[in-house]
């Protein structure tokens, strides 16, 4: 027999739009209400057409039920580099403890740029290097959500040794970047993360880095206009913010 198509169709649009936004960070829990509801109409749908056809009926549910599973891999993944933050801060907090107490005063840092140009972290563990960056506005490939254009960044992950690292913890979580466009006068204008720019990386991004192996990665921040350079700083680990290794400012025009 024919097949009730409405619950269908309703179905498909709920898991579809939910599979699209399921990969954004924050975003994907409104996803995951919308694979919920998906899954709800396409098992009331199962039950409508019984007797029936269920082409509809089964892809609706199929990408409702794949929108959760997304979801909730997501949010395990941004978990995992959450507890790879906290234990490396434990573990340089223990480090600052044991420092020599003489009165000598500090020798000043030298302060490296970023383009092409290595950065010891997190006291040594790897090395971060960016190879590149560039603008890109709203709707093109790299920026399909959103409403502003980004910057983004191609980097590098080497890792010496660290038991636990991955490309987005290197640089999001441990590397203590901070990425300021400075068009506030009262206010320290730091940007927000946005989607992955680089489709090539949407597997890997959160895959394991052997010790002495090497990782590709990209990272895009939402510009909050289209004029004022960005400047990005590097720390030299996650409890040291404040003593800056690496810094450049990016035009963005």
């Amino acid at each position: 027999m024919e097949e009730k198509k409405v619950l269908g169709i309703i179905a498909i649009i709920f898991g579809g739009f939910g599979m699209l936004l399921s990969w954004i960070p924050i975003i994907n829990n409104f996803a995951f209400v919308l694979g919920v509801i998906g899954l709800i109409l396409g098992v009331i749908a199962f039950v409508v057409n019984r007797k029936n056809k269920k082409v509809l009926t089964i892809i609706g549910t199929s990408l409702s039920i794949a929108t959760i599973i997304i979801v909730i891999a997501t949010q395990a993944i941004f978990a995992k580099s959450w507890d790879n933050a906290t234990k490396s801060f434990s573990n340089s907090t223990s480090l600052s403890n044991n420092k020599n107490s003489k009165s000598d005063s500090p020798k000043k840092q030298s302060i490296s740029k970023i383009i092409n140009t290595p950065i010891s972290i997190d006291n040594g563990k790897y090395e971060l290097t960016v190879t590149s960056y560039k603008v890109i506005p709203f709707g093109q490939p790299g920026n399909t959500y959103g409403d502003k254009p980004v910057i983004a960044f191609w980097y590098n992950v080497k890792n010496i040794k660290d038991d636990n690292l991955d490309p987005t913890s290197a640089w999001i979580s441990l590397g203590g970047a901070k990425v300021i466009q400075d068009n506030n006068s009262s206010q320290v204008n730091t940007l927000n993360v946005a989607s992955l720019p680089d489709e090539n990386f949407l597997t890997t991004q959160t895959q394991k880095i052997k010790i002495g192996g090497t990782a590709q990665n990209a990272v895009a921040y939402t510009l909050t206009d289209e004029t004022t350079p960005v400047t990005v700083s590097f720390a030299k680990s996650v409890i040291s913010n404040d003593e800056i290794i690496a810094k450049e400012t990016f035009n963005i025009k």
